[in-house]
């Protein structure tokens, strides 16, 4: 019996745990002066303020896609005591130094005070006016991997006063992204069952996140058809083996998305299922693994997949994926890796090998005149066997004026729209491999 069993789920905020690998980026504000300089603005004296953004991380192994050290460009915002902004400063094409640091100068007041925001990586100048419009900001992206200039982030300090030889301040920049690390154990599958993936991607992926304050996709206009995809080599890592029965890893980056406590009474990752029908089915974050089937029983036809998915968040009844974070899961299939009653298996394209037999509904001769609309229907046992129901012969007499059709939704139908006389043949075949067949005459009169 398959359970999806979701083994390891956590979730580790890295700026409180070093052990885990997410970047931590800082913004180090150094006061350097030997008393502040004999410089005159609107009065007074001024200092310099030497910012540092600086990239560390402890990573043994890194992510080709984002680069989760880069800090392409920067937004600087200094306010004064009363929260106005007195200087916005745009730099980008940055380049890193010995230390991996960004270094950026300006000027400020002596004997005031300073909030310092940054945000890094939106890949151009701000229009920012106000305090209250920078802390109310939302970042928005066009594609969900638009990462090539790096994760975008956002930090902010404050100094007291501007007053000391030296006063350093650090910025601690956090990424609005979470990573989704995903790996499968393949050890409890029976003998003979395979299950080799082609793709995984996000679900529910956020188009947009608030800059300075937790949030949430807002309404389902604000989530991407089609998330963060790992496919080819990178989807392959789910492929291989890193130790007896379990795969290497798969990284996945979104959004924050803060959907909270969506299902109280959830008390195992079995329970965490919302109906397609609620709408928070699809503003939810989810991860969908495509893959490759074969068993005993059944397997995958060519271009089709057995489709896995599970909700993100911190529990059974959470649905919170929180920027700065780094959630782990080990998908672990049992048994013929598909019986499953939950919505997070989709069998739908799988097909049952071995013999079956069919039978025509309304017969293997149909006659009807100009106009009339006719269901033909295959009928097979057993009933999830193979069905292949013409597609040549269908577009062949359709192309030739002869009908329009239409197939039914489970392909094991058609209904045929009479256009003008003449007649046409329809094939259908059962089985895998094949094992029973018929010929269907339409004639139009």
């Amino acid at each position: 019996m398959m359970k999806s069993i979701i083994d390891t789920i956590r979730k580790v905020a890295v700026s409180t745990l070093r052990q885990v690998a997410i970047l931590t980026a800082t913004a180090a504000c150094i006061i350097a002066f030997s008393g502040c300089e004999n410089v005159v603005q609107e009065g007074g004296k001024t200092s310099k303020i030497h910012i540092t953004l600086s990239a560390s991380n402890d990573y043994t192994v890194k992510s080709a896609l984002p680069d989760e050290d880069l800090i392409h460009d920067v937004n600087l915002f200094l306010f004064d005591e009363k929260g106005r902004l007195e200087e916005h400063i745009y730099a980008e094409n940055l380049t890193t130094g010995a230390a991996g640091n960004v270094e950026i100068d300006t000027e400020w007041l002596c004997g005031t005070g300073c909030r310092i925001m940054a945000c890094a990586n939106f890949g151009y100048r701000m229009v920012i006016g106000s305090l209250d419009e920078l802390l109310t900001y939302r970042y928005h992206i066009a594609y969900p991997d638009e990462y090539s200039r790096g994760i975008p982030m956002s930090g902010t300090t404050t100094i007291a006063e501007v007053s000391s030889p030296m006063e350093t301040v650090n910025v601690e920049m956090i990424r609005m992204m979470a990573r989704i690390s995903v790996r499968i154990d393949r050890s409890n599958l029976a003998k003979g069952v395979t299950f080799n993936v082609n793709s995984v991607e996000i679900g529910g992926s956020p188009k947009s996140v608030s800059a300075f304050s937790p949030g949430k996709a807002a309404g389902t206009s604000d989530i991407f058809n089609k998330g963060f995809v790992c496919s080819g080599s990178l989807a392959d890592n789910l492929n291989i083996e890193e130790s007896p029965g379990r795969s290497r890893e798969a990284r996945l980056y979104l959004l924050e998305n803060m959907q909270g406590e969506l299902l109280p009474g959830a008390s195992s990752e079995k329970d965490k299922v919302l109906e397609i029908s609620d709408a928070l089915s699809s503003q939810c974050s989810y991860v969908e693994i495509k893959a490759e089937y074969n068993s005993e029983d059944y397997c995958t036809p060519p271009g089709e997949w057995l489709v896995y998915r599970f909700y993100l968040g911190d529990s059974p009844s959470n649905f919170d994926v929180e920027r700065n974070c780094a959630y782990s899961y080990v998908i672990k299939p049992d048994g013929t890796g598909i019986e499953e009653d939950s919505w997070r298996v989709d069998k739908s394209s799988l097909l049952r090998k071995g013999t079956a037999t069919l039978s025509i509904s309304p017969g293997q001769y149909i006659e009807g005149n100009v106009g009339d609309e006719i269901h033909i229907r295959v009928n097979v046992t057993p009933e999830d066997a193979r069905v292949d129901i013409g597609k040549d012969e269908l577009e062949f007499d359709s192309n030739n004026g002869i009908y329009n059709y239409v197939l039914d939704e489970d392909g094991r139908g058609v209904v045929l729209k009479l256009k003008s006389k003449g007649s046409g043949l329809l094939y259908v075949e059962a089985g895998n491999p094949a094992s029973d067949a018929a010929i269907i005459v339409i004639v139009v009169v």
